[in-house]
């Protein structure tokens, strides 16, 4: 049960998550999914005296969509501006500004506890694009469904020489088997990263030590990111314990 007094300064509130947001809908006005979004801001301006923030509605109006359509599932224009509100910002929709590694670990995480929709190919190759973009070749969870697309490999056959991408087990040029070809990461081997993530991601903080070298910046980057979606989840948490308090 919900303290409605908590809840109205929740929903004031410009910084409030939108999976708080959402908790507070279902309990508040069970049917909002079904309404029109005009009716729903009516409901809440007479629930807290005031018409809801821009930000706000962009917020709750994300976790509308991630109820009602596969859309940020399936398409990377509707990923995109979902993306951005589930990170507490309003999208523009005239500019596709690239989502940086933390705002990709957030939304993934919400959209994940929405539901477990599968990711197509689509929108997991604009997020595999952002995290190339990034500098960044393994993505641990909730990433983990682009890695398959990071993984990009080159091969040198051994019978002609040609040197192409390895994505069908043969020789693009004279059709050599897999055993007369020679492969070579991309890029760097990312299994070097994912060994070493395993190793320090329960670690406490204060005894990470990291070096400037090609994998320990890489463990830097995913580091702020797991690390900006734990505290995200964590506001998440207190919010809802506030809420029922």
């Amino acid at each position: 049960m919900l303290n409605k007094a908590k809840c109205k300064d929740l929903l004031i509130s410009d910084s409030t998550h939108p999976r708080t947001l959402d908790a507070m809908l279902d309990e508040l006005v069970p049917s909002w999914l079904g309404w029109e979004p005009e009716t729903v801001w009516a409901h809440l301006k007479k629930f807290t005296g005031r018409e809801p923030s821009l930000l706000t509605k962009t917020k709750i109006n994300a976790m509308r969509l991630l109820h009602a359509s596969e859309g940020p599932w399936e398409d990377w224009e509707a990923f995109l501006p979902v993306c951005t509100a589930l990170n507490n910002d309003i999208p523009n929709f005239e500019i596709a500004a690239k989502p940086d590694l933390p705002e990709l670990f957030v939304a993934a995480k919400i959209m994940r506890g929405v539901r477990e929709h599968p990711f197509s190919q689509e929108v997991a190759r604009f997020i595999a694009a952002a995290c190339l973009d990034a500098g960044v070749l393994f993505t641990p969870p909730p990433l983990e469904f682009v890695q398959s697309i990071l993984d990009v490999v080159d091969y040198t056959c051994t019978r002609c020489g040609n040197v192409d991408i390895y994505d069908n087990g043969k020789c693009d040029t004279c059709g050599a088997p897999d055993s007369a070809l020679v492969l070579v990461p991309r890029y760097f081997d990312w299994r070097e990263v994912q060994r070493k993530w395993e190793d320090i991601r329960h670690t406490p903080l204060e005894r990470i030590e990291l070096e400037e070298n090609l994998i320990d910046i890489h463990l830097h980057k995913l580091l702020n990111a797991y690390l900006y979606m734990v505290e995200n989840e964590q506001q998440h948490q207190k919010e809802l314990r506030h809420a029922q308090a």
